[in-house]
């Protein structure tokens, strides 16, 4: 027998050994996972995963996803064990790959097939969205998965897990926060986003998610800035970041600003400078409009700090400060356009109270783009 007929023998055998070894292990793997409608967890996120992900051999199917949604509700909590053991997943090494590759056949195509660490993380990710808070219990083994210098897609699926699980996850925030620092941008991405779902200490949370907001990885910027839309401490941070070279981050962090500070983005016009309507930080009178015939109240008599009111507006605004909501006996402010604006657009006007000064900003809502107003009368209409 030659060495090289000898050398093939060998690897047959390995191979064989090695795959029925691998049958054995799955059989064994699976013996404990809870089945629903006949069909193991697995198998039902295999679905989900190949009528979402899969797009190069089947389309779309939202009806497999929504059974797999109700098969991972119907299972809850049992299913936990299995989906932690997936999201601690890692890829068959190339020989062991090549070895399924050969051995597989018909009968065990199903058990061989290779899935990759990615996809059981996916899986393991689309599982827990569905648990949320019901997959409180897995918290420390997350915490822990979390921890270990695993595939980085295992610890970014862990992060997003915990995240999940909401406010009873708090005990994972000093990890997420040191991941903050991760080498890998993913592990960073979910971090910083679970964070954000799960809460934690402001005075320690919002300055960590400032500092994310200067993140080389775009995505991670926009989940901090996710984060701080609606903080206004962190308008100033913001406000450096307006003009990111991300424009997915520029739209985002427009969003945020214009709902915390639109004057400081947008192109405000003053309608009055020292308005009388506010007196020790309190509204004295209401701040109204007047279309088709009726006074609509913008900001009310009584309110007190800040007023920011958002309204869509097709119209021209005539706008009135009094108390009467009359146009005979509150005051006249102007009658205020917007100037250049597409017919069929949306246009969000912000109306700002704050300190002694009303000042207005305009939106074009649809094409998500600041917009000019301009006063068209200052006498009584």
């Amino acid at each position: 027998m030659t060495k090289r007929r000898r050398l093939c023998i060998a690897i047959c055998i390995l191979s064989l050994a090695i795959a029925g070894g691998l049958v054995l292990a799955i059989g064994l793997g699976n013996r404990g996972e809870p089945v629903y409608q006949g069909k193991t967890l697995s198998l039902w996120l295999d679905d989900y995963y190949n009528s979402t992900y899969n797009s190069g051999t089947r389309r779309y199917d939202p009806a497999a996803v929504k059974a797999a949604e109700e098969a991972v509700r119907q299972i809850g909590t049992n299913g936990i064990p299995t989906l932690l053991r997936m999201i601690k997943a890692q890829n068959p090494s190339p020989v062991m790959r090549k070895v399924l590759g050969f051995a597989r056949n018909r009968r065990l195509e199903e058990k061989l097939y290779p899935r990759s660490a990615f996809q059981r993380h996916l899986e393991a990710s689309f599982a827990f969205r569905i648990l949320r808070t019901n997959a409180a219990c897995a918290v420390p083994e997350l915490i822990r998965i979390c921890k270990e210098p695993r595939y980085p897609t295992s610890q970014a699926s862990a992060a997003d897990a915990l995240g999940d699980v909401g406010p009873a996850a708090k005990a994972a925030i000093p990890l997420l926060l040191r991941h903050f620092t991760h080498t890998n941008a993913e592990v960073r991405i979910f971090a910083v986003s679970a964070v954000h779902r799960i809460g934690g200490d402001p005075s320690i949370v919002v300055p960590a998610m400032k500092r994310m907001l200067k993140d080389p990885e775009g995505a991670v910027r926009s989940s901090a800035v996710a984060a701080l839309e609606r903080v206004r401490s962190a308008i100033p941070e913001l406000l450096e970041v307006l003009h990111d070279q991300d424009p997915e981050v520029r739209e985002q962090v427009e969003n945020a600003l214009w709902n915390l500070a639109p004057e400081k983005v947008a192109q405000p016009i003053v309608v009055e400078d020292a308005t009388p309507m506010v007196a020790n930080g309190v509204t004295t009178e209401a701040f109204s409009h007047e279309a088709y015939g009726q006074f609509w109240t913008i900001i009310p008599q009584g309110k007190s700090g800040r007023c920011v009111v958002y309204q869509s507006v097709i119209t021209p605004l005539y706008l009135y400060r009094g108390v009467t909501l009359t146009s005979t006996n509150d005051h006249f402010l102007g009658r205020f356009e917007v100037a250049n604006i597409p017919t069929n657009s949306s246009v969000e006007v912000a109306c700002i109270i704050d300190h002694q000064q009303i000042l207005l900003c305009a939106r074009d809502y649809n094409r998500k783009q600041f917009v000019e107003l301009r006063r068209v009368d200052d006498g009584a209409k």
